[in-house]
Formats: structure tokens, sequence, C-alpha cells
């Protein structure tokens, strides 16, 4: 999932991304919003298995995330 530059909130539910390869940040969710005003919520899926990752946002190495506030995980799997 690639969302760069917006201001919205984005949730994913109940997904599954898996396999991805990302020379730099972000190979399971890529998230940026420019003037820090969106948000990302992640609830009852799966992020494994992807690689590539030069940065992300700890503790989670498939994700870059760049918004307001932590990312809010329940219910979900990132490795």
């Amino acid at each position: 999932m690639r969302s760069d530059g917006i201001s919205e909130s984005v949730t994913v539910d109940g997904r599954l991304i898996q396999g991805n390869h990302a020379p730099e940040g972000g190979p399971g969710v890529f998230y940026v919003s420019n003037d820090r005003t969106g948000n990302l919520v992640i609830k009852n899926t799966r992020i494994i298995g992807n690689s590539g990752q030069s940065f992300f946002t700890a503790p989670y190495r498939s994700i870059y995330y760049l918004g307001n506030g932590p990312i809010q995980v329940s219910g979900s799997t990132i490795e």
C-alpha cells in the first residue's frame, strides 16, 4: 500500500500485505502526509515477508510512516 503526500487518514483493515520489495522504505506500507495532518490505522491485517527496507518507522520494518501521531495498530501482525 502506498500513500504519498496526502492529508487524509488511511485505514488498512483485514488485508494481507506480503512479499513486496522496496529499495528504500516501506515495502509493506508507505504513508506520507506532507502537512502531517493525516494518520494511519492498521487493524486485523497481516504485513509479513516484505523486504528491502533501508529506512522505516520503528518498530515496524515493513512500514514507513510520516503523519499525525503514532500509527494506530490493533489485531494485526507486522513483521
